[in-house]
């Protein structure tokens, strides 16, 4: 009985940890998706004089937080 708090707060710290890899897979796809759409993209948007400085700075976070997360999960 006395151990019932703590069962019912390791249960939503699980859930929760859970959420987050969720989230890091989810930002993995999506860097990888990325990626692969400037990579396509890359003659068009150089011939429009479009720069992906933007695009470039958001795979700089995305890839650090998503990996850094599912080799936590993964361990």
């Amino acid at each position: 009985m006395l151990l019932l708090p703590f069962i019912a707060v390791s249960i939503g710290v699980m859930f929760a940890l859970a959420g987050v890899a969720a989230a890091a897979l989810v930002l993995l796809i999506v860097a990888i998706g990325v990626t692969v759409w400037l990579c396509r993209s890359r003659e068009q948007r150089r011939a429009d004089g479009k720069t992906n400085v933007g695009w470039v700075a958001f795979l700089i976070i995305a890839y650090p937080l998503s990996v850094s997360y599912l080799v936590f999960f993964a361990c």
